[in-house]
């Protein structure tokens, strides 16, 4: 498990989804939102308690995103 509490974990995980040069950009605004409040409510909790880093619990969302675009 990481050696960082869960709480400095979602905020380094918000800060890559806000900071990510493919999401942010007039259409994506809505995910950016979207995601930052799942940050807060829980939902990457199982990726901090998997051991994942939050670039790690990110890029697997994203390829989620794009996974589900494409149906």
């Amino acid at each position: 498990m990481s050696t960082q509490t869960l709480e400095s974990w979602k905020l380094e995980l918000i800060k890559t989804i806000v900071n990510d040069k493919d999401v942010g950009k007039g259409e994506n605004d809505a995910i950016v939102v979207s995601e930052v409040e799942c940050v807060i409510y829980g939902a990457y909790d199982d990726n901090y308690k998997d051991g994942d880093t939050p670039e790690e619990a990110w890029e697997g969302e994203k390829d989620t995103l794009r996974a589900e675009g494409e149906n």
